[in-house]
């Protein structure tokens, strides 16, 4: 007799919820949907280098030598099907469950047999409709790798299993938002704001402040051009200095604060790696007018001072 051959092994166990039922209402439309769902499945699979040991119908079970790749396939496996029910009708929409474990397996024939298989599937029994639990030793194991969030269930005790096994389930990637690391946080902060129009808003800003400011130089210009006498010329300044102090002032008030409420909840609510793109768009071109009015701003600027200079000489 040959010597039983072992290894350690990350097993995924699937299956379809409520097959039985739908079965019972539409045979042919149910295995037209199963075979479609299974052809994503065993796609799904194979693209992360999983190996299908078995099926029975409306289940599948396969090995991966890594428990990453396996929940990994897991995680695609869920949202593929999620689009594909998307498109659905209620009625007609197939779930699956899914249970990973990582364990010590018998190798027999091309089948894998042992306590490892079995608390893959116990585990699949208790995970939700769509969702997927898995092990605490797959847990340990894939913590940190992956940018998904994971809630403790606790220790559960599965049917036919001899000893609790502490499960999770796989939260979604919001849930997994929320418990990044500190260290990264101030960089996502950075990121949100640019995604929510910051940068849009600083180019607008920037530019409204440019030009509030040459309009202030051209009046105070234009003001000093009309002057007749030395004390008019000095009122003429006085108000120049008022209305760039004012064009200043404004500069420098948020343009955060100026907007409704309603369009700071939208703001921050779209994506912001499309935002943050549009926002190095938009900065893009401020910059390029504010290099088309730097000249006239400069000009702008001499008169001023000319006119100051004329001003105090008299």
């Amino acid at each position: 007799m040959k010597p039983i051959k072992r290894k350690l092994a990350a097993i995924l166990a699937a299956d379809a919820v409520g097959y039985s039922r739908m079965m019972g209402e539409d045979e042919e439309g149910t295995m037209r949907l199963l075979a479609a769902h299974r052809a994503v499945i065993d796609g799904v699979i194979e693209f992360h280098d999983g190996r299908i040991l078995g099926t029975a119908g409306d289940s599948v079970l396969a090995e991966f030598a890594s428990p990453v790749e396996a929940l990994r396939c897991a995680v695609e496996i869920q949202a593929a099907l999620h689009t594909r029910n998307d498109s659905l009708p209620e009625s007609s929409r197939l779930q699956f469950r899914i249970g990973i474990n990582l364990g010590d397996v018998m190798e027999k024939d091309d089948d894998l047999l042992g306590d490892g298989v079995n608390v893959a599937a116990r585990l699949e029994s208790i995970a939700e409709p769509g969702g997927i639990c898995v092990s605490s030793s797959v847990y340990d194991q894939v913590a940190g790798k992956l940018d998904l969030g994971f809630v403790e269930l606790g220790e559960q005790t599965l049917k036919n299993i001899p000893r609790p096994i502490r499960v999770y389930r796989v939260a979604p990637r919001a849930a997994g938002a929320a418990k990044e690391e500190p260290a990264r946080a101030p960089r996502r902060a950075l990121l949100r704001w640019l995604g929510a129009g910051g940068a849009v808003r600083v180019s607008v800003g920037l530019g409204i402040a440019w030009l509030a400011h040459m309009c202030a130089l051209a009046i105070s210009a234009a003001a000093l051009a009309l002057a007749s006498s030395a004390s008019e010329r000095s009122f003429a300044i006085t108000a120049s200095d008022a209305v760039c102090a004012s064009a200043r002032a404004f500069a420098t008030r948020s343009p955060r604060s100026q907007a409704p409420a309603s369009d700071r909840r939208s703001t921050w609510a779209r994506p912001p790696r499309r935002e943050a793109m549009m926002g190095a768009f938009c900065c893009a071109v401020g910059v390029a007018i504010a290099m088309r009015v730097e000249r006239a701003m400069h000009r702008a600027a001499s008169i001023h001072a000319a006119a100051r200079k004329a001003a105090k000489s008299d």
